[in-house]
């Protein structure tokens, strides 16, 4: 008997260690897990707000066209609201035409190293009061082709 432990000696101190290994390997893959999953949740919030501050741009742009009755609004620049700022930019309708294009860009925290983004686009025809035409997130390209249409950006 004593010859079979001298045999196996070690043994137990090797288990030992195969089953740290096991245990460590499995430990680093639920934190490598655990930190893209915030990293995901964290990158989510902040498009949210981005997409809340463009919204609130395109809200802005509606009561000045709405309860000013004003077509000498033109937009504005970097105008700060909460936790980032927002952009927004109106083309002018031809003279024969009612419909505001009205394009709001929210950023998260500012414009000038944004960590998040986005764009709405709304087309509003404006008479004795405002009918919201159509309302979506647009892509830079698609900004880029309605910048091509006079228009003027805020301050």
């Amino acid at each position: 008997m004593t010859k079979l432990i001298r045999n196996n000696s070690g043994a137990a101190l090797f288990m030992a260690l195969i089953s740290l290994v096991i245990m460590g390997s499995l430990a680093s893959i639920f934190v490598l897990n655990l930190h893209y999953g915030f990293s995901s949740f964290n990158k989510q919030i902040k498009s949210q707000i981005a997409f809340n501050l463009a919204e609130a741009g395109i809200e802005k742009a509606i009561w000045h066209l709405n309860y000013r009755k004003s077509r000498l609004y033109k937009g504005e620049k970097d105008t700060p609201l909460g936790q980032g700022t927002f952009t927004i930019t109106i083309i002018e309708p031809h003279p024969d035409s009612k419909n505001f294009t009205i394009i709001s860009q929210g950023f998260y925290p500012d414009s000038e190293k944004p960590q998040a983004e986005c764009t709405l686009m709304a087309i509003l025809e404006v008479g004795k009061g405002i009918k919201v035409l159509l309302w979506k997130q647009i892509s830079h390209e698609e900004i880029n082709k309605l910048k091509e249409a006079t228009s003027y950006e805020g301050n």
